[in-house]
């Protein structure tokens, strides 16, 4: 998981669930998808049942790719069952779509509560304000083995035109 200095938390949601650690490749290809494991401890009781939202957002700030499951202890216990000091490794993937740029990519993590939609605020560990997204790693997406095919890519508009008996846009 992490290297470097130890630290309390990553961030701190809404004073109740801290993000503790989190596992990431270095790289990642399509068609494979990007693995994400994060480690969440309760820091204090909770009354909502959190969603995790965890995204792929490359440097324009465009996301790639985003899940947003459920934080669950033991894969059956929501947010408002634990007690503090308990703590789960959610394990999640994101799928790359398949005509993702090769290029350098961040990771970020949000909390929300599905109840209300309401994002939850997070602190870091010298506790100033991190936003609602809180950027965990920064990898790279490499080129495909081998190309998409072309309606994998599901493109909303095709170039392709007959122009007459002789002459055809096409889009390569």
């Amino acid at each position: 998981v992490s290297h470097g200095e130890p630290q309390p938390f990553l961030a701190l949601f809404n004073g109740q669930l801290a993000l503790v650690d989190r596992a990431l490749p270095q790289a990642v290809g399509w068609p494979d998808p990007l693995p994400v494991v994060l480690r969440w401890r309760a820091a204090a009781p909770s009354t909502a049942d959190y969603r995790a939202v965890v995204a792929l957002r490359d440097g324009e700030g465009i996301v790639w790719s985003s899940a947003e499951p459920w934080v669950l202890n033991g894969s059956f216990f929501p947010t408002s069952a634990w007690s503090p000091g308990e703590w789960t490794d959610g394990m999640y993937e994101l799928s790359l779509p398949p005509g993702v740029p090769p290029g350098r990519y961040f990771v970020e993590v949000g909390l929300y509560d599905p109840a209300t939609g309401a994002g939850q605020g997070a602190t870091r560990p010298d506790g100033t304000f991190a936003g609602t997204r809180v950027v965990i790693g920064e990898i790279a997406v490499e080129p495909p083995a081998s190309p998409p095919r072309i309606d994998a890519l599901e493109i909303p508009r095709r170039l392709d035109l007959s122009i007459g008996p002789l002459l055809s846009l096409i889009h390569i």
